[in-house]
């Protein structure tokens, strides 16, 4: 959670992180509500800017808090692979054993 100990960029990181989880919460117990997200989250061979846009289109529904993380991504980690292709492929996995 890059390591700052600024007040703003903690109190944003606390919010992707509470938000994340809240996610995880909601999807477990209703599977079907961001179902399109989640699935539009894992389609491979995206650039990392579109896998940047799905993953803040599935933990937020607040076009603001989508922004405040994308021009942080744009501005410092826009170099650096975020979303690698083994999360893919461990929810692909998830996905067969479910079905």
């Amino acid at each position: 959670s890059n390591g700052t100990m600024d007040y703003n960029i903690l109190r944003e990181n606390i919010l992707r992180y509470s938000r994340l989880v809240q996610m995880a919460k909601m999807h477990s117990i209703d599977p079907g509500r961001k179902k399109k997200e989640l699935e539009a989250f894992f389609e491979r061979d995206l650039p990392e800017k579109e896998k940047l846009v799905r993953f803040l289109n599935l933990i937020f529904d607040d076009e603001k808090e989508k922004e405040v993380f994308y021009e942080r991504w744009k501005s410092k980690a826009e170099e650096y692979q975020l979303f690698g292709s083994n999360s893919i492929q461990t929810y692909r996995m998830q996905l067969d054993r479910e079905n």
